[in-house]
């Protein structure tokens, strides 16, 4: 046999057996050409053309290291190359989104976080962060991490800055300032 794929094989009848596998389809098709010869040394060719269906497969993903970030600075976080999808050369594509990010960072169709942390985001830190790839035929993967907005000191406000307080003769006075 000339052109099989690997996953095959032919007995000596004859009989073709086999499990095809992803890169089985993602080539396919396949010209095939079978060459059976008897013991007198005749021989006959049947060739044909083998197509091999592909079948979704789910993406997978790997660890997503944690993260840290700054309050007020701009933040890029690029995750796309921890997640996959074996049908991709096969036309597949995958999406990105995640539900819980904080409203000061999104996350962009290259699975890239963008945005610029708030003090928000500092004050409930780690903020635990959920990402979902989801495939051209629906299937898919979730996988988290954590992010830690480190918090930058923010310089007071006056509150009462240039205001006129009374108090009053012989009563207790208290200012909340």
């Amino acid at each position: 046999s000339a052109g099989f794929p690997h996953s095959f094989s032919v007995s000596s009848d004859g009989l073709i057996t086999g499990i095809p596998t992803n890169s089985d389809a993602i080539n396919s098709p396949i010209n095939v050409m079978l060459i059976a010869i008897d013991t007198s040394g005749h021989y006959v060719i049947n060739q044909f053309i083998l197509e091999i269906e592909n079948v979704n497969d789910n993406p997978t993903t790997t660890i997503i290291p944690n993260a840290v970030g700054t309050e007020g600075t701009e933040f890029n976080l690029e995750i796309s190359n921890s997640f996959s999808d074996i049908d991709i050369p096969a036309g597949d594509s995958l999406t990105f989104t995640s539900g819980d990010l904080p409203d000061s960072l999104i996350i962009n169709e290259h699975c890239i976080i963008t945005g610029t942390p708030t003090n928000d985001d500092a004050i409930n830190s780690p903020i635990e962060i959920t990402v979902t790839a989801t495939d051209s035929e629906g299937s898919q993967i979730t996988n988290n991490f954590f992010l830690t907005v480190q918090n930058i000191n923010n310089a007071p406000i006056a509150i009462n800055n240039g205001s006129t307080v009374i108090a009053t003769e012989d009563s207790d006075f208290q200012l909340d300032s």
